[in-house]
């Protein structure tokens, strides 16, 4: 997609990258990014904040990718409550088109805050034919996700 993955997250893929990305973003610490840095400098990424709300993710989200993608064309499109990794969480639709390409993508993320860290799962793909092939595998993951904390 253009975006590099931080050192905290993953993405999968079955068909290929930008036709159907499964990302990961495990333990999101306070004061990091979503992604690798694009130029710190010149174009700061937004940072993951522990006293962060659940409601305030789609936002890092959304601007997290508005800056790391060079588009202005990503929309948050719906945000409820749900229930991710057995704890409270957000779920979130979201909407985008990258700089140069007329392909309209379709995403979906569900979050949460665990001891102070961000842990999220999103899916998107082109509108046309991959998102609606592939969102129910995506949603059976994020239902059967689970989170093995370290014992202490």
């Amino acid at each position: 997609m253009g975006a590099r993955p931080g050192r905290r997250s993953e993405t999968w893929t079955i068909d290929g990258d930008g036709l159907n990305d499964l990302t990961f973003y495990g333990g999101i610490e306070s004061n990091s990014t979503l992604f690798r840095e694009v130029s710190k400098r010149l174009k700061p990424l937004p940072r993951y904040s522990s006293t962060m709300l659940l409601t305030d993710i789609p936002a890092l989200f959304e601007n997290s990718y508005s800056i790391a993608l060079d588009t202005q064309l990503m929309k948050i499109d719906q945000v409820e409550p749900t229930t991710f990794l057995g704890q409270k969480g957000v779920r979130f639709m979201y909407s985008f088109s990258l700089k140069g390409e007329d392909v309209r993508r379709k995403g979906e993320a569900s979050g949460a805050i665990i001891s102070g860290k961000l842990y999220l799962i999103s899916f998107e793909a082109p509108e046309l034919f991959y998102f609606d092939r592939d969102v129910a595998g995506y949603r059976n993951i994020v239902a059967a996700a689970k989170l093995g904390l370290p014992q202490s």
